[in-house]
């Protein structure tokens, strides 16, 4: 009988690349031969979860050294253990970074990692917090071109921005802009321009959006159709910004559920994790209606894609991508009760889509792993997650299918009526503080892509924060899920505080 042992080292590496963090971090501790293994090779670099590790300012997963990256994923494993079992966060370490001179003080757009996206009178502006409570400030646009859409990511050592412009053209056409800006130490903030393209068929004059970034492509929904007497949809429009290709089409309204729907641009939108897609829920004018639709658009490849090197993207037509639409019912939530913070949670063994949408229940009878009510939650709290999971028809005929599961959030022990008043947290969402005079907070605690049942958990913030600063002054909060941290931001600078 073989074992383990007799395979080649190149064949146990592959092996290893497809399972996630806490299989592999496992493994290594099986003996110090496959610890070495796990260090000396491109395992954790190559994980399937290695964008979750917490590793230094300036460095990469290439050019880490192995042994600090795997104490990087060992403290990644030792959160998520903290996150599926403790009842209260409690942090490790916190810093304090100060605003310079120089650095923007007005609205946080979005927020990657170690890097915070400012917007200004000035324009927009990256912040950037090294390791050594320092930041470093970058102007990255003028403010008379910018109009409100932004998101950025890291790749890298670069930070990749995507934003939205007005366009010097008589129809007022919106510009799509995507700078490559340097985060290396030899050349830190030198921007390259890779998109600056005018999107066909959407203008200033009638328009609301959402724009959506990961890695090498840009995903543009917004609204088709340019006064309130033409027939309008949602268009839209995806580029890969390396390759320099794009292509946009529409999506018409559509009446198939009885109601009328507007689609002309989204409530919220998202990327499917390991999926080459984009889903998005329609904008709905009956605020008492209880359904929620929500489509499912294929990216096109690059070859179906136009080059916008040799020629301009022609105006869009009807939806040439493939798409799927769903109904999500709830016959007891209406539909200016379904929260905006979904969460794209996975995609199951399957292949489809599982999609996690809170409500403002307060609570709710759990579903068939609890009793009965062990998930009321706090009043104010939301107590319920509907769970669809989205099935999407294998050949062209067949009509897509959903599945609708309610779930009670289960409560920590620590949750008292009073946390009603806290600020919620929801895994890497930019919060705004809506109580100003309570201290507190409390997390949807949940591992990034996991099935797991949510559950709401306090987090303890430092006394010393509480003692020393107002609170009222913490404008914003973001809680990093995979890698374990909060940055409040405030009006004198931003605290990181590690769990």
């Amino acid at each position: 009988m073989g074992h383990l042992n007799d395979l080649a080292v190149e064949i146990v590496v592959m092996i290893m690349m497809n399972v996630g963090i806490r299989d592999i971090v496992h493994f290594s501790q099986t003996c110090s031969r496959y610890r070495e293994l796990v260090i000396s090779t491109k395992v954790l670099r190559r994980s399937r979860e290695s964008d979750k590790f917490d590793i230094p300012f300036g460095t990469t997963l290439e050019t880490i050294d192995g042994e600090t990256l795997f104490k990087a994923a060992l403290e990644t494993l030792a959160f998520q253990s903290r996150l599926s079992f403790s009842d209260r966060l409690v942090p490790r370490r916190w810093e304090f970074i100060q605003y310079g001179q120089n650095t923007p003080r007005s609205r946080v757009l979005a927020i990657c990692d170690n890097v915070l996206l400012y917007f200004t009178t000035d324009g927009l502006h990256l912040v950037i917090l090294t390791h050594q409570n320092q930041q470093k400030t970058i102007s990255v646009t003028e403010s008379e071109t910018f109009i409100g859409y932004a998101d950025i990511t890291k790749i890298g050592n670069s930070v990749i921005l995507a934003f939205l412009a007005s366009s010097e053209s008589p129809s007022r056409q919106l510009r799509l802009h995507v700078k490559e800006i340097s985060l290396e130490q030899d050349t830190f903030g030198n921007q390259t321009m890779r998109i600056n393209n005018i999107i066909p068929g959407i203008s200033e004059s009638f328009f609301k959006a959402e724009l959506l970034l990961r890695d090498d492509h840009v995903c543009v929904l917004g609204t088709w159709g340019t006064n309130h007497g033409a027939s309008r949809g949602t268009l839209f429009f995806v580029c890969n910004w390396r390759k320099n290709k794009a292509k946009s089409s529409v999506l018409c309204d559509s009446t198939e559920t009885g109601r009328t729907w507007s689609t002309s641009f989204p409530a919220w939108a998202d990327f499917i994790p390991d999926r080459n897609s984009v889903i998005f829920q329609h904008n709905t004018i009956f605020f008492d209606d209880p359904k929620m639709i929500i489509t499912e658009i294929m990216m096109p490849e690059d070859q179906e894609m136009y080059s916008l090197d040799t020629s301009s993207i022609p105006e869009p037509g009807r939806m040439a991508f493939k798409s799927s639409s769903f109904v999500c019912f709830n016959d007891y939530t209406k539909s200016y009760e379904w929260l905006l913070c979904p969460r794209v949670v996975r995609i199951d063994e399957s292949g489809d889509a599982v999609l996690d949408v809170f409500a403002r229940e307060p609570s709710a009878d759990s579903d068939s792993d609890s009793g009965s009510d062990d998930c009321t939650t706090p009043d104010g709290i939301p107590g319920t997650v509907h769970r669809f999971t989205l099935r999407c028809p294998r050949s062209p005929s067949p009509k897509s299918e959903i599945e609708a599961t309610s779930i009670g959030l289960s409560p920590s022990s620590e949750l008292r009526s009073e946390t009603s008043a806290f600020v919620h947290l929801y895994p890497d969402q930019l919060v705004g503080n809506g109580h100003l005079s309570v201290e507190g907070l409390v997390l949807l605690a949940q591992e990034p892509h996991s099935l797991s049942k949510p559950r709401w958990v306090n987090i303890s913030v430092p006394k010393e924060i509480i003692d020393e600063y107002r609170w009222r002054d913490m404008g914003k909060f973001y809680f990093d899920v995979a890698r374990g941290r909060l940055l409040m931001i405030s009006r004198v600078g931003i605290f990181r505080v590690q769990y």
